[in-house]
Formats: C-alpha cells, structure tokens, sequence
C-alpha cells in the first residue's frame, strides 16, 4: 500500500483535511492529530503533497499525466482505474485487469459532460461497462420522444 495515500487515510478517518497550501501541508482536525501521525506527515510530507496534486488535477491536466489512479468506491467491491489514455488503459488490460473497470480520462470527460447526471445513472453505466468488459463510446443527454 502507498504510505501517503495510507496517512491521508487516517487524517480523512480524524475527521481532518490535508491541503497544498503553495509549498505547505495545511491539516485541520476536529482535534489534534496523534504525534505518531503528525511524525509520519512530516516524513512523508512531499510524497503527500504530489498525492494530492493528482487529487485535484483538471482531466485535462490527468491525460496528459503518466498516473493511474486506483480508485476505490463505496458501492462497488472492487477497485476502478482511472488512466489517462487508451494505451494505459490497454496495459492494464494485458496485467489482468478487466476493460471494464478501467476509465480513461476521455471516457470520464465524456462521462462528467453529461448534466444532471446522478449517481445512480453512473452506477449503472459502471455495471454495464464491467459486465461486458467495455469501455464508454460516448455519452449525449436522452432525446425526447417526438410527440405525435
């Protein structure tokens, strides 16, 4: 596991926050973060702030990065992958990864440039893309049916 991605774990777990702040960590907490953990931040603290830099990087800025995020979410038992290309994508794929756990930074553009898109919609897309091992082709708002 990923020390800092660990730390930032427990800080989250405190209640906290973490922030790149210019070239500063900034944490706040509900109550004060154990010595051991503060220790530990301050050791990991530059493996810390690149995590973080990818956590709030644009999609623009994520495909043209060389990461791949391992994504975990509550409502699914597995990890999802978040890469910046078709290639990343593909090189998962050929270590064992299912196509239809793995985004590229197109297919989540395609995803989040949908309005009013709810939760519960991507769940499904999410299921559909993994039981056939898919990726997302593209994604446009549902037209009305002509009215007659």
């Amino acid at each position: 596991m990923n020390t800092a991605i660990d730390l930032l774990a427990h800080v989250e777990a405190a209640g906290g926050i973490a922030e790149v702040r210019g070239e500063t960590l900034h944490l706040s907490a509900p109550e004060p973060l154990s010595d051991d953990l503060m220790e530990a931040l301050r050791e990991h603290k530059r493996n810390v702030m690149g995590i973080l830099g990818l956590l709030r990087m644009s999609l623009s800025e994520f495909k043209r990065s060389e990461c791949a995020l391992e994504i975990r979410v509550d409502w699914l038992p597995h990890a999802l992958w978040f890469v910046p290309t078709e290639a990343e994508a593909a090189h998962l794929v050929s270590e064992g990864e299912s196509r239809g756990r793995v985004w590229t930074a197109r297919e989540l553009a395609d995803l989040t440039s949908t309005p009013g898109l709810k939760l519960e919609e991507i769940q499904t897309i999410q299921a559909i893309k993994e039981e056939f091992g898919g990726h997302l082709a593209g994604v446009r708002e549902a037209r009305e049916p002509n009215a007659t």
